[in-house]
């Protein structure tokens, strides 16, 4: 199974994220965004003003399947508990971050069901985005 690669691009400046709807979207080989549909965007790195957030190829355990980003704020079960947590990369994986957790973190490969060609993080339920959202991660603390 392979999954697919995907990104999305936070335009601080605009306030808005720029994701497969923009079909003018571009992000070279060396991490430059680039975009005809907004000029500000025009051979920016991969900076604060613009973070790009990749794809896990895993999708919420909720009706609408939502796809979780690097970036995204999920609601995690785990032991009997919700979590609110921040979807990182980090260490050469995808993990589960909040202070709330054991280590403060759970790798989200404990989660993960498979069903051929679909994979969902059992237990879950995405909630926004640290940039649309950040107020939700401040009501977990």
């Amino acid at each position: 199974m392979s999954r697919p690669i995907k990104f999305r691009v936070w335009d601080e400046q605009n306030k808005r994220m720029l994701g497969s709807d923009c079909v003018d979207l571009l992000i070279d080989f060396s991490g430059r965004v680039n975009s005809h549909d907004t000029g500000v965007l025009n051979g920016y790195n991969n900076t604060p003003q613009y973070p790009i957030m990749q794809y896990t190829g895993v999708h919420d355990d909720t009706e609408e399947q939502a796809e979780l980003f690097d970036g995204d704020i999920a609601e995690v079960e785990y032991e009997g508990q919700k979590h609110i947590c921040k979807v990182k990369y980090c260490g050469g994986g995808y993990m589960f971050v909040a202070d709330s957790l054991p280590d403060s973190y759970l790798w989200l490969s404990e989660f993960i069901e498979f069903d051929r060609e679909y994979c969902w993080a059992e237990g879950t339920k995405k909630l926004g985005n640290i940039h649309d959202h950040p107020y939700l991660l401040e009501a977990a603390q």
